[in-house]
């Protein structure tokens, strides 16, 4: 799938909703929370900091889902096209920051 499907997909979703899409700052918080479920699991294992006893570890697709996600709604309610931008992303580590790292 194309990122122009996902923001297709998000819009489709968040148009039944007023407004369409939080303020940036609260995307930017809930960027921030995913982030920190995201580091949470990856502390717990790789890290360490072992699991608590009980504790339910969520998925950590999932959690990088929920981030994209966010990402989707923050590009959506800017005009960004990810599409584009992933391209101009990718241009500068195969061009630019081509000889940067060792290989």
């Amino acid at each position: 799938m194309t990122f122009e499907e996902y923001q297709r997909q998000v819009a489709e979703w968040t148009s039944q909703f007023v407004p369409q899409y939080w303020t940036p700052h609260q995307i930017v918080s809930q960027m921030i929370e995913e982030e920190g479920e995201i580091s949470r699991i990856i502390n717990r294992v790789y890290g360490p900091k072992p699991p608590k006893q009980g504790e339910d570890l969520k998925d950590l697709g999932c959690e990088l889902g929920d981030l994209l996600f966010a990402i989707v709604c923050m590009a959506n309610r800017e005009g960004i096209n990810l599409d584009e931008a992933w391209k101009q992303s990718m241009d500068k580590k195969t061009e630019r920051d081509k000889d940067r790292f060792n290989r």
